[in-house]
């Protein structure tokens, strides 16, 4: 049925049954249904309204059909409206603005799917109590204004186009949310927004800027292979749950954050200029991300993995000690002081559960944790008060270019005494940094030794290495430390590199380093060093008491005339000869403490270099020169520990 009408005025109307506009109906005037009722179905399928279309305060008892052609020419008014039953506004075009704000409340299933508006579209502070589809092409050329709406249930804007600005501030998605291959060409607003449900931006476009902040996401949120071509600004949002941005782009972003999450996922992210990200969370991963012009990470909490990550310019990974803020200088927290400092440990113990990676508790629960590198070209990155102590640097490249700065600790051997070795039946580890590959290590194909030894994980980062590899690590992580003048801790890594050579060279190496090891801790322990000097001072004194000082011998006597200068002037003269060959004396005798002082001043003497003048046996000589050879030796293993750990 084809039906013209001019102006149509049904204000306050109430329609008790069906009311049928559809199929070619035509208003050519103003169309007045302001604070009418529909008690029925109001079926205004395929209808065109070339005027204003007035339906402010109307109530829509039953099913409300606005789609399938229907053409709004004039201004759309819904404000105020009520929609008890579904209502389908499928593939309708309003060519000017549509307004849907002031209270409209849609009480069934809002359906716009393919909608076109060309003017403004309106929702401000509107409700939609079920499910609202703004999907699959629906567009909107003028400004979209949602902001302060409420969507209680699920809500579908997949594959809308907005052409204008896009404003959702403060609205509230009870449900879940879909933006995915949205495109957004002009701004987009979701300013302290609320997603109780799950947020899914996945391949969405945002061609302008696009602000989320302190927007509110209770549940997971997905940014998957979402590009945003201007800035993206996430200021003080909060996501309870997981924040991804897998494969996103982020074209001319400068900045991302600060924002809390739980876990944050920046996997195969690319970021084509200089950025600054700052997260408070409990994982973060960027493996396999691409910052082409440098990153300054700013992280708390977080245990952060860098796998294969490409850094095209100067970057840093920073550990945050204060709470970040915003431009206003507002405090970025969460809203329970639960959430501030509950939740990071429990999502770093939740992982740990999962991939059997023992996290540990650290001093400063601010301090972020790296745990993997593997992959990664490192020459470019700058680590300033991380956590260290369970990161794998196996597999990363140019880590004698690594730079470390502040408070950044790595992990430790075991404390207190064992027992358990063939040979050493009690010792204890050297206390000392290690890196978590030789806890791994420590622990293949052993029994007692493996004892106080950390178990690691086995997720992608647990990478297994041999000696050879691990002394590898060392002595490139060595020369970045000696780089950035701390000698101390080069100092430790030295001692790694050589306790692995011990472990894995020839027979004849690990021989002279086990000597090297024993005396001295590889000229890193100044106390093995003079241990053992006083070591040898005792060995040698008790051999000179017993073997090396000879006895007290009689000299032979020898008496003469010496001839005078006149006959009857003679003189006799007595010579006392004590060149007789050294001799022990009689076994009683050795042992003496006169002895024992004269012996002890021979070996102090002898560990300088200094020459008593003593007559002493064969074995004696033997005995002074193995202290003159090994003396200095010791003396300069002691002076090489110290000068390690005071070199400035």
């Amino acid at each position: 049925m084809v039906a013209r009408f001019g102006i149509l005025r049904f204000d306050h109307a109430q329609f008790e049954g069906d009311a049928w506009f559809d199929e070619g109906t035509t208003f050519e005037g103003a169309a007045q249904f302001t604070g009418a009722t529909f008690k029925g179905a109001a079926q205004f399928t395929g209808a065109t309204f070339k005027g204003a279309a007035q339906f402010t305060g109307a109530t829509f008892k039953d099913t409300a059909w606005f789609d399938e052609g229907t053409t709004f020419e004039g201004a759309a008014r819904f404000d105020k409206a009520t929609f008890k039953g579904d209502t389908w506004f499928d593939g309708a075009t309003f060519k000017d603005t549509a307004w849907f704000d002031e209270g409209t409340t849609f009480e069934g299933a809002a359906q716009f799917t393919g909608a076109t508006f060309k003017g403004a579209a309106q929702f401000t502070g509107a409700t939609f109590k079920d499910t609202a589809w703004f999907d699959e092409g629906t567009t909107f050329e003028g400004a979209a204004r949602f902001d302060k709406a409420t969507f209680k249930g699920d809500t579908w804007f997949d594959g809308a186009t907005f052409k204008g600005d896009a404003r959702f501030d403060k609205a509230t998605f009870k449900g879940d949310t879909q933006f995915t291959g949205a495109t957004f060409k002009d701004t987009a607003w979701f300013d302290e927004t609320t997603f109780k449900g799950d947020a899914r931006f996945g391949k969405t476009t945002f061609e302008a800027a696009a602000w989320f902040d302190e927007t509110t996401f209770e549940a997971a949120a997905w940014f998957d292979e979402t590009t945003f071509e201007a800035a993206a600004g996430f200021k003080g949002a909060k996501f309870s749950d997981e924040a991804r941005f897998d494969f996103a782009r982020f074209d001319s972003a400068a900045t991302l954050g600060p924002l809390i999450a739980v876990k944050v996922r920046l996997s195969s992210a690319v970021f084509s200029q200089l950025v600054v990200v700052e997260l408070e969370a409990g994982w973060v991963s960027c493996d396999r991300a691409r910052f082409q012009a440098g990153v300054t990470l700013r992280v708390r909490h977080a245990n952060v993995s860098l796998q294969q990550v490409s850094f095209g310019g100067p970057s840093s990974l920073e550990g945050r000690s204060q709470h970040f803020r915003t431009s206003d200088n507002q405090t970025v927290v969460s809203a329970s002081e639960d959430q501030v400092h509950g939740w990071p440990t429990r999502a770093a113990q939740h992982r740990a559960q999962i991939e059997g990676e023992r996290i540990g508790t650290r001093t400063d629960e601010w301090v972020p944790g790296l745990v993997a590198l593997q992959g990664t070209d490192v020459s470019e990155l700058v680590l300033t008060d991380v956590d260290l102590r369970w990161c794998r640097f196996a597999g990363a490249h140019h880590l004698d270019k690594l730079r470390i700065e502040g408070r950044s600790p790595f992990h430790r051997p075991p404390s207190g005494w064992r027992a358990g070795w063939t040979w050493l039946p009690v010792w204890r580890w050297t206390s000392r940094q290690v890196l978590a590959e030789e806890h791994a290590w420590r622990r293949q194909g052993r029994t007692s030794k493996a004892a106080g030894w950390q178990q690691l994980g086995s997720g992608d980062a647990a990478v297994e290495v041999g000696a050879e590899r691990l002394a590898v690590l060392y002595r490139s992580l060595r020369k970045a430390l000696e780089d950035g003048k701390d000698e101390a801790g080069a100092g430790d890594f030295y001692y790694g590199e050589m306790e692995a050579r011990r472990h894995a060279g020839p027979l004849r190496d690990r021989v002279v380093l086990s000597a090297y090891w024993l005396v001295s801790g590889y000229g890193q322990r100044a106390l093995r060093a003079v241990v053992g000097l006083a070591v040898l001072v005792i060995v040698l004194t008790v051999l000179l008491v017993g073997w090396g000082l000879p006895g007290d011998s009689p000299g032979q006597l020898v008496t003469g005339t010496l001839p005078a200068s006149s006959p009857t002037t003679q003189q006799t003269v007595a010579l006392q000869i004590r060149d007789a060959p050294a001799t022990l004396p009689p076994p009683g005798q050795c042992w003496t403490w006169t002895r024992a002082g004269k012996a002890l001043q021979l070996a102090l003497g002898s560990v300088a270099f200094r020459d008593a003048g003593q007559k002493l046996t064969p074995a004696g000589t033997w005995t002074v020169m193995t202290g003159r050879f090994l003396g200095p030796l010791f003396l300069a293993l002691a002076v090489l520990a110290v000068r390690a750990r005071v070199k400035r």
